[in-house]
């Protein structure tokens, strides 16, 4: 079974799979950008894609931040094997502009079994980084 714990590089597990979202730097300054990679953490094979999604600390919820209109990430299945990771990508991207707060990354990888004997598995990981005053 995959080893499972929580951290501010947020881990999501289940059975032999197991996701860790990193996010370097973990604070930034308006104009700054941080980077966002996914890594296998488990045994299994596992597919992902290009989408994140960004939250912003609000009183006690999270809530979207807003992509750019008109902007989109390609639908591709990116193939995810054990200790395998992302490609780095960043964010804040052009036309957006981060305030200071508090963000969380949220990204997520799908187990497929290739027997079929267990339904398909959607794990999410999260992990948290801050804006600060410039």
């Amino acid at each position: 079974m995959a080893e499972c714990a929580h951290n501010q590089m947020s881990i999501s597990c289940t059975g032999d799979a197991a996701i860790q979202l990193i996010i370097e730097p973990q604070e930034i300054k308006p104009g700054e950008t941080i980077t966002v990679r996914l890594v296998n953490r488990g045994e299994v094979d596992l597919l992902t894609g290009l989408p994140f999604y960004v939250q912003r600390r609000a009183g006690k919820e999270w809530v979207a931040v807003p992509w750019p209109k008109n902007s989109a990430f390609p639908l591709v299945g990116i193939p995810l094997p054990p200790g395998g990771s992302t490609k780095p990508q960043r964010w804040p991207i052009d036309g957006v502009d981060a305030q200071p707060g508090l963000y969380r990354v949220v990204k997520s990888a799908r187990y497929e079994d290739p027997n079929h004997a267990r339904p398909d598995v959607l794990l999410t990981a999260h992990a948290r980084f801050r804006v600060r005053t410039g």
